[in-house]
């Protein structure tokens, strides 16, 4: 414009899906889960929920499950409905369920 150069950059809305903060908003942190769960098995239990995108179940160094994970949703609503699970029992253990605070 009249002589001078001019950038444009592209940035998503704060609470867009794909945005840092829109991952978090659709990803919720599941506790006190058994050592020997299975990712097949947080599918099925939170299938009714909504579609869901990711499970990330963390390891020790020694390679046994840490009794935590994530689950990542398509959608903030699909996270949470899985909030609203709080206190239910997978294998014989009551999970804490709770909307993920910082990033991985």
């Amino acid at each position: 414009l009249a002589g001078e150069s001019v950038s444009l950059g592209y940035t998503r809305a704060r609470d867009h899906k794909d945005s840092k903060f829109g991952r978090q908003l659709r990803t919720v942190y599941i506790g006190n889960l058994s050592w020997r769960i299975e990712e097949w098995q947080l599918e099925d239990f939170f299938a009714s929920c909504g579609e869901i995108e990711r499970i990330s179940l963390p390891q020790g160094d020694d390679g046994r499950l840490r009794g935590f994970g994530f689950i990542t949703f398509a959608d903030k609503q699909a996270a949470q409905a899985a909030i609203e699970l709080q206190g239910e029992v997978i294998d014989g253990r009551e999970i804490r369920v709770r909307r993920q605070e910082s990033s991985r």
